[in-house]
Order: C-alpha cells, then structure tokens, then sequence
C-alpha cells in the first residue's frame, strides 16, 4: 500500500481545520466578488502576496488560533509554514474561482454564497442588546403569537352525495338529531364512512383542518359548545357537525416562555437586519427588469 493509499495519523488532525478554510472561502469569495467591486489598498500587515492580493496577519494569526484548539501539542515552525501554504493555495483558488466565473456558472456555488452572505449579515447584529425589559414589550406586543390557540373537539356524520337516498338519510338524521339521540349511534347506524377519521380529542385548528379541510374548518370553529351543525355539502357529500368541546388559548407568563421570547425577538431582529441589508443593496445596484417584462416584487 502506498502512502498516498494510507495516509499519516499525524496529519489527521489538520483536516478539520482545512475543511474550515474551505467554508470560510465562500464568505470570502461573497465578499470579495458578489459587490463587483475593486478590492481596497490593504494597509495593515500581510505576511504574504498572491498575485498582488494580500493575505493579512490577522487572518493568519486566526487560522493558527484555529489549529491550536484542534492540535494537540504546541505550535510549531513546520505547521506556520503549512498555515501559510494553506493559506496561499487558499487564495489560489478563490482567484481562479473568480477568474472563471465559478459564481455565474454554478449554481450551488451561488447558493453557498448567498448562505455565507446572509451569515455574514447576521453575524454583525451579534451585539444586539438584549433586556427583560426588552422582552417583555415583545412578549406584549405579540400575545397572538405566543398565546396557544383554540382548540376545539369536533365528531361529524358523513352521507355521501351519491347515494341514491341520499335525501332521505339526511331527512332521517335531522330527525335522530332533533329528538335527542346520541351522535355517535346516529353517526353509526346512518352515516357512512370517511378517511381520515377524526381523532376523538380536542385539537388545535390547524391540525383539525387535515380532517375536515379549511371551509368544515371555519365552521366548526364558529360554533358554540354543544352545537350540532344542519347538512352540509361539502366536496362529494353532506356533513353534519357536533362541536363537542373547545379550551381557549390561555395567556402564557412571560417568565415561563421567556427563551421562547428571546429566540423570536432574535429571529426578528434577523429579518430585519437582512432586510435593511438587501434595501440598502438594491439602492446601490442599476437593477434593469425592462427585458423579464416582470413587474418589480413589492418589499
């Protein structure tokens, strides 16, 4: 077996941190290409040039931070020299990979830029100031979302329209119905059978929607507790609904859900912050939609 074949246990440990600089090429490559714009003087320390492009200590300094976490043992005069190695054949290929327009004509490239992009985006609003004060006027402000919804129990008898005596069966429920029989025996011995069945809980709307479809849905959700519903006809037949029972959604104590609160506070800020990212980049861009004969998205 060569040692191409098997390769040293000794150089295991700097795979992962490869693999590293290689994520962190696409963010570079974001920024560095998706602005179409000419790369600035550097005027800090490089430690080394590709073609005229710096590679800065700083960044070298990281990358060497990086190995350190993933080595065991100290750093030593060989691994700097493979750092910077590293990072040379780094910037290589991010050159070349502009040089050929890998961004245009790949489009999982461009999807991996635009993730970096918007991690990138989202990295910088990492100090956002977060106080139960903060919070609370969130919490506030969105008691419909954090609120639980509805629920509600619903039983329904089903008469396919088909039927010959379709008429006659609905006749003979309104009837078993109006003189008090029990729902689920009505059901039974004059109803017909429908899939999927309607679990015999209470369930959110949304999820008794995968039962009913939405129009049965509305409906069962307007009615009082105790009501049962007169014929009807939806899609291939009748239906007679019972809403057996309903909880309302109770206000939770900020104290309780105070991480759910945190965590929709931050996916917000988020939004926003991509938003206003993308605003402020459409400002700057000569954007020519004359030729899709495609009206402009409405932000």
């Amino acid at each position: 077996m060569t040692d191409m074949e098997n390769p040293s246990t000794e150089n295991l440990p700097y795979m992962p941190f490869l693999l590293g600089l290689v994520a962190l090429a696409g963010l570079i490559v974001a920024v560095s290409t998706v602005f179409d714009t000419p790369k600035p003087d550097y005027e800090g320390t490089a430690v080394a040039f590709v073609n005229e492009v710096p590679i800065p200590e700083t960044g070298y300094l990281r990358a060497l931070s990086m190995l350190e976490q993933d080595k065991r043992g100290p750093i030593t005069d060989a691994d700097r020299i493979r750092i910077l190695d590293l990072l040379i054949e780094e910037e290589l290929l991010i050159q070349r990979a502009d040089e050929i327009n890998l961004i245009g004509i790949d489009s999982s490239v461009r999807k991996s830029l635009t993730s970096a992009m918007i991690q990138f985006i989202i990295s910088e609003n990492g100090d956002t100031e977060i106080t139960d004060d903060i919070l609370n006027s969130h919490f506030l402000n969105n008691l419909d979302y954090f609120t639980p919804s509805k629920q509600i129990w619903v039983k329904r008898i089903y008469v396919r329209g088909a039927r010959d005596d379709a008429e006659q069966r609905l006749q003979q429920i309104r009837t078993a119905l109006q003189q008090g029989e029990n729902f689920d025996t009505v059901a039974t011995q004059l109803g017909d059978e429908i899939f999927p069945e309607i679990p015999n809980s209470l369930l959110p709307p949304s999820k008794l929607q995968a039962y009913l479809g939405p129009a049965l849905t509305q409906t069962a959700i307007s009615l009082d507790e105790g009501a049962i519903t007169n014929a009807i006809r939806v899609g291939s037949g009748w239906h007679f609904l019972y809403l057996v029972q309903q909880r309302k959604g109770v206000v939770p104590e900020f104290d309780d859900i105070r991480d759910q609160v945190e965590n929709d506070y931050l996916r917000k800020v988020e939004e926003k912050a991509l938003r206003d990212y993308l605003d402020w980049l459409r400002e700057r861009a000569d954007i020519d939609q004359t030729a899709s004969q495609l009206q402009p998205a409405d932000f």
